[in-house]
C-alpha cells in the first residue's frame, strides 16, 4: 500500500487540504498527517515536525501543505530520511501573499528578498510541485526553472467544496443581490468592485452584502460612505461555511478577483469555483487564469471588458445576459467536479507510480 506523509496541516477542513487527502483516499492510499504545532516559537515548532516526521514510519511521498511553505527544509530533510518523494503544495506562496496580496512589505525591501528566496528553495528542493493554474504553473517556470531540472509541476484546481450546491437564482423583487466575501486585500481588488457599484444606474435596483473580517473592513466602509452607498451595502464579519451558504443562496452575483498583481491575474480564486459551482453569476476581471475556464461556464462569468467602474456597472445591468443559461449553471457543478477529476486524477496517479 501507497504511504503519503502530510506535513504541518493547519486546518484538515480546508478545502485544497481536503480534496487532496479525499482524492488519495479514494485510490486507496494510506495518509498519516502531522498537524502544525501551535502555541510555540519557529524554531520549536520546525524541530518538533521535524522529530515527528522522522519517527513517522515509513512513507512513498511527504506532502507540505498550502499554508507551509517556509517549513520546506524541514519537510526536505524528512523526505530524504524516508528515501521518499517531497511533494510541495505551492498555492499560497510566501513573496506573492506578504508582498503581492497584502503589500505588507514593499518589493525592494529585504523580507522580499528572503520571501522570494524561501519559495524559490521550495520549488527547487520539490520532486512534485503542486499549483492551481496553468498560467501560475507558467509563472513559476519564467521565474524558477531556468535550471536543468526543473520538479515536475501538476496542476491541481482549487475545485469548490461540496457545500457549494447548485439552486435556482432567488427572486429579483427587490433588485440585485450581490455578494463579496474574502479578507479585505489588495489581492481581491474590491475597491474596484465598489466604484464600479458607485456608477451602476439610478433605476437599477440592487444591494450588497460584503463579508470578511471586520477589523480590515474599515478602508472600504469608508470609501462606501464617500461615495453615498452607505445604505446599498451591508458588512458582516466573518462567518462559518454553514451561515455561507445561507448568504451565497440568497445572492444572485457572486464577487470574485480584481487585482493588479501577478497572482489575481493568474489565480482562479476559492469563491469564483464556488459562485459557479453553486450556480450563481461570477463577477471576476477578465484574466489569464480565468481563461482556463472562461470557454466552460460561459453562463456563469460576467466579465467586464476591463476594470473601469463604467464597465463593471454596465455588465452588472446586462439583465439580458442573466435570463440566457439559467440551465448551464445549474449543471455548473458536474462541470466543475469533472474539470477535478481529470486533474486530481493525474496527481493520484503520480503518487502511486
Amino acid at each position: 500500500m501507497t504511504r503519503v506523509l502530510f506535513v504541518n496541516v493547519t486546518d484538515v477542513s480546508y478545502p485544497r487540504h481536503k480534496a487532496i487527502s479525499t482524492s488519495l483516499a479514494r485510490a486507496g492510499v494510506d495518509a498519516k498527517i502531522i498537524r502544525r504545532p501551535v502555541n510555540i516559537g519557529y524554531v520549536r515548532r520546525s524541530l518538533r515536525l521535524l522529530f515527528s516526521g522522522i519517527c513517522s514510519g515509513r512513507t512513498d511521498a511527504v506532502i507540505l501543505g498550502e499554508f507551509a511553505v517556509s517549513y520546506v527544509w524541514v519537510a526536505w530533510i524528512i523526505a530524504k530520511a524516508k528515501r521518499a518523494r517531497l511533494v510541495v503544495d505551492g498555492f499560497i506562496g510566501m513573496h506573492e501573499t506578504h508582498i503581492e496580496d497584502t503589500e505588507k512589505y514593499t518589493s525592494a525591501s529585504p523580507q522580499a528578498w528572503f520571501y522570494r528566496l524561501v519559495d524559490y528553495l521550495a520549488f527547487r528542493l520539490a520532486d512534485i510541485y503542486l499549483i492551481d493554474t496553468i498560467a501560475r504553473r507558467d509563472l513559476l517556470l519564467r521565474r524558477f526553472g531556468r535550471s536543468s531540472k526543473p520538479p515536475k509541476i501538476l496542476v491541481l484546481p482549487v475545485g469548490a467544496p461540496e457545500w457549494a450546491c447548485p439552486s435556482p437564482l432567488p427572486s429579483f423583487e427587490g433588485g440585485c443581490r450581490v455578494l463579496y466575501y474574502g479578507n479585505y486585500i489588495p489581492l481581491h481588488g474590491l475597491d474596484k468592485v465598489i466604484y464600479g457599484l458607485s456608477f451602476l444606474p439610478t433605476h437599477f435596483i440592487w444591494s450588497a452584502t460584503f463579508i470578511g473580517p471586520s477589523g480590515l473592513a474599515e478602508p472600504y466602509k469608508a470609501l462606501i460612505n464617500e461615495l453615498g452607498l452607505t445604505d446599498k451595502v451591508e458588512f458582516l464579519d466573518s462567518v462559518p461555511e454553514e451561515d455561507l451558504v445561507k448568504h451565497l443562496k440568497n445572492c444572485h452575483v457572486v464577487v470574485g478577483v480584481f487585482g493588479d498583481s501577478s497572482k489575481a491575474r493568474s489565480v482562479i480564486a476559492n469563491k469564483v469555483w464556488q459562485g459557479i459551482a453553486a450556480g450563481r453569476l461570477v463577477l471576476t476581471q477578465n484574466s489569464i487564469g480565468l481563461a482556463e475556464i472562461r470557454d466552460i461556464f460561459p453562463y456563469s462569468l460576467l466579465l467586464p471588458r476591463d476594470v473601469a467602474p463604467d464597465s463593471i456597472a454596465s455588465i452588472l445591468t446586462d439583465t439580458q445576459a442573466w435570463a440566457v443559461g439559467s440551465a448551464q449553471r445549474h449543471a455548473a457543478r458536474k462541470h466543475v467536479d469533472c474539470y477535478m477529476s481529470h486533474h486530481f486524477n493525474v496527481f493520484v496517479s503520480e503518487i502511486l507510480s
